[in-house]
């Protein structure tokens, strides 16, 4: 963080045009998070290798001696050396095609991609499971009882979906009313892998014969739900749970067989269960106190039922509502 603010400022506010810049291009946050992040790293190394210079003054020298450090120094893979090259890339061609207009930039030209990069080889192996390993892992952690993780594999497993589609997987997908053919769970339209914000739109399939091992964290979810989605409702200056703010859909107080959208339940790095709820506050209360009592009471009820299993409830306030 000190090292922060001593870059060059001339470069960090080159590098917040360029992120506003892929903002109006409707880049997706995250790729916009990991430019921001991989800029940062390298406006940092020109601050202590370079003398802090502007970006458009570095050299072919310098970008040379930047990726071997990152190489031998930082031990940084093929591909990670890559990515940022490219990121730092996609800034030069900023630079170029945009503020070519601009006396201090009209002779810039783009000189990152002269570097050769490394030779793009996998640091890991893939491990391709056999049908008889996954079932026995599945089989495992279904003995275990940990529901989540068994779950998360057979979801992958039995639909072939990518990580970042299975963390949008919604319990009612698993609902009688999602089943088509007979054979498949359908899943609404989802993100998928592809550019802007929205990504590329698409439904996902997941085979029912995965049910053996999803449903059990689904009921389990459901049941958790209710506890805390009774508690909560019970607590004064709540008007109800409502599910995760969006541009896509309008804030509603859920229903009792609906909580579970209100309600998010992920392991953290200690083992413990941490705990999500989207609520929605009557206006006029003290919200602080209606967060911390909901906090408390979801903590004491839960742990009740289930064991000292929990670890941090974090309540998110949506919206106040005028009774």
């Amino acid at each position: 963080p000190e090292k922060k603010a001593e870059i060059n400022k001339e470069n960090i506010e080159l590098m917040e045009d360029f992120l506003e810049y892929l903002k109006s291009v409707d880049r997706s946050p995250q790729t916009i998070a990991a430019y921001r992040n991989d800029l940062y790293i390298f406006f940092t190394i020109v601050l202590t290798d370079m003398n802090n210079i502007k970006f458009t003054d570095i050299s072919k020298r310098q970008f040379a001696r930047f990726q071997s450090k990152c190489i031998n120094e930082f031990g940084w893979s093929p591909k990670r050396v890559r990515r940022v090259k490219s990121c730092i890339s996609s800034l030069s061609s900023y630079i170029e095609n945009m503020l070519d207009e601009e006396e201090e930039f009209k002779n810039y030209k783009p000189i990152i991609n002269k570097i050769e990069s490394p030779v793009n080889v996998p640091v890991r192996e893939k491990t391709i499971l056999t049908d008889e390993e996954i079932d026995k892992i599945l089989d495992t952690l279904l003995e275990r009882e940990e529901y989540q993780e068994c779950a998360a594999v057979a979801i992958l497993a039995y639909s072939g979906m990518r990580k970042g589609e299975l963390l949008q997987m919604r319990p009612e997908y698993f609902d009688k009313d999602h089943i088509v053919f007979d054979a498949l769970h359908q899943t609404d339209l989802i993100r998928a892998k592809g550019r802007g914000k929205n990504g590329h739109q698409m439904k996902k399939w997941i085979m029912l014969s995965g049910d053996k091992y999803i449903m059990p964290w689904i009921e389990k979810r459901k049941e958790l739900a209710l506890l805390i989605g009774e508690t909560v409702c019970s607590t004064y200056g709540v008007v109800g749970l409502t599910r995760v703010k969006s541009l896509k859909n309008q804030l509603v107080i859920l229903k009792k067989e609906n909580y579970v959208d209100g309600v998010l339940v992920f392991r953290n790095l200690k083992d413990k269960f941490d705990i999500d709820v989207h609520l929605i506050v009557a206006y006029g209360v003290k919200v602080s106190e209606v967060v911390n009592q909901v906090s408390k009471r979801i903590l004491y009820e839960a742990s009740k039922k289930y064991g000292n299993i929990f670890g941090k409830i974090n309540v998110y306030v949506e919206d106040l509502l005028v009774l």
